[in-house]
C-alpha cells in the first residue's frame, strides 16, 4: 500500500500513538484473524494485486469472489427482481426520469444507506450541486439528515426544479448502469478507498472533509465537463470490463468461489471426522468403550454405539481400527489418545 497517508487510514487508528488504545484493540483482532481457517474478500484479483500478494503471504486460504453484485448477476441473469438486496422502499419514477437525459449528463447524488449529515453540510452540497448547472438525481434518505428531503432550502428546490429529480430511495443496480449516469457523487468512511479510487484506479476525486459549495462545485464540474472526467470514465468502464471478466465463468473470482465450495466440503467431511475420532479417542481414554480378548470373537464389534454424540447408527467395528487393540498400552492408541485430550485445550 504505497503512498498512503495516515488521513488515508480509518478514523479510529489514526494516530502516531503506538500504545494508542483503539489501535491496539485493531492489531488484537487483526492478529486473532490468523487463527481463521481462512479469508474471504469481495474484490478480484486485478483490482488490488499489490495488496492481495502480500495477504497470501499470511493467509495460505484466501479467496477473492468479488466484486459480489457482477458475480450475482452472471449466476442469476434472469432472477435479478427477485434477488433485491436493498431494506429500503425503492423508486422506480427515477429511471423513467432519466430516460429523458443525454447520454452521461447527470449527476447521481447518493449518500449510502447509513451516513449521516449535518443540515449545514446538506446545503453546503446542495448549492455546490446546483451551482454547478447540469441535471442531477439525489437520493436523499429520511434518516440521512434531519427533516429529510424537507432540509433542502425551498429556494434551491425551485432554483433547480427543471433538471433534478429527488427522492428518499432508488434502485441502485439500475441507476449506476443507466447511460444518462454520468458522474457519482459519494460519501466515503473508508478513507483507504477513497485515496485508491483516486491515486490508483483514477476513478474518482477527493471532497475535503470539511465540504464547501465552491469546492463541490468545481469537482462536479471536473468530472462532467473537462478531460479528466473523460478518462475517469473510461477508466471506470475498463474496471467494469475487468471485473465482469472475473466473475464469469474461467474467471479469477468465479473459479475462487467454486474452489470455496470445494475446500468448504472437504473441511466439513474432515471435521466432522475428527470430531468423531475425537469423540471415540475420549470415551476410550475415560473407560467408557471396554476393550478384551473377546470382543474380537464374540460379536461386540457389531454392537451400536449411538451413544457416542455424532455416531448415530455406528457399530463400534466401523471405527479405525487401531481403536480395537486389547492393548491399553498400545504406542498408536496411547499417542491418538493424547492428541484427542490436547484438542479440548485447542483455540479453534
Amino acid at each position: 500500500m504505497k503512498d498512503i497517508r495516515l488521513r488515508d487510514l480509518p478514523s479510529f487508528i489514526r494516530t502516531t500513538d503506538p500504545d494508542d488504545f483503539l489501535l491496539q484493540t485493531e492489531m488484537e483482532e487483526t492478529n486473532n484473524t490468523f487463527r481463521f481457517w481462512g479469508l474471504i474478500l469481495n474484490t478480484f484479483d486485478h483490482m488490488e494485486c499489490n495488496v492481495l500478494d502480500a495477504l497470501k503471504c499470511m493467509f495460505p486460504r484466501m479467496y477473492t469472489i468479488g466484486p459480489l453484485s457482477a458475480l450475482l448477476n452472471q449466476t442469476t441473469k434472469n432472477q435479478w427482481n427477485s434477488m433485491r438486496l436493498s431494506l429500503w422502499e425503492e423508486d422506480y419514477d427515477c429511471l423513467q426520469w432519466l430516460e429523458t437525459q443525454r447520454a452521461a449528463s447527470v449527476i447521481y447524488v447518493n449518500f449510502g444507506s447509513l451516513t449521516t449529515m449535518t443540515v449545514e453540510q446538506l446545503i453546503e452540497f446542495a448549492w455546490g450541486i446546483a451551482d454547478s448547472n447540469h441535471p442531477f438525481l439525489w437520493i436523499i434518505r429520511h434518516d440521512l439528515v434531519a427533516g429529510g428531503l424537507e432540509a433542502l432550502p425551498e429556494e434551491f428546490i425551485i432554483e433547480t426544479k427543471d433538471r433534478s429529480f429527488l427522492t428518499s430511495w432508488r434502485p441502485q443496480q439500475e441507476v449506476l448502469s443507466h447511460p444518462a449516469i454520468g458522474g457519482f457523487l459519494t460519501h466515503s468512511d473508508q478513507y483507504t478507498n477513497a485515496r485508491f479510487a483516486d491515486k490508483k484506479w483514477e476513478i474518482g476525486l477527493e471532497i475535503d472533509q470539511e465540504v464547501k459549495r465552491e469546492q463541490v462545485r468545481g469537482m462536479v464540474r471536473e468530472v462532467m465537463e473537462r478531460e479528466r472526467g473523460k478518462e475517469m470514465r473510461k477508466n471506470a468502464m475498463k474496471w467494469k470490463e475487468m471485473a465482469e471478466q472475473a466473475t464469469r465463468q474461467g474467471g479469477s473470482s468465479y473459479e475462487n468461489i467454486e474452489r470455496l465450495a470445494q475446500d468448504l466440503n472437504q473441511f466439513t467431511t474432515m471435521r466432522t471426522e475428527q470430531l468423531r475420532y475425537i469423540g471415540t479417542m475420549v470415551h476410550c481414554s475415560r473407560g467408557i468403550l471396554r476393550l478384551d480378548k473377546s470382543c474380537i470373537t464374540n460379536g461386540y464389534l457389531d454392537t451400536s454405539i449411538d451413544w457416542i454424540q455424532g455416531m448415530k447408527g455406528i457399530r463400534l467395528g466401523d471405527i479405525s481400527s487401531f481403536v480395537g487393540t486389547v492393548n491399553r498400552d498400545d504406542m498408536f492408541l496411547k499417542l491418538d489418545m493424547e492428541k484427542a485430550s490436547n484438542s479440548f485445550r485447542a483455540g479453534d
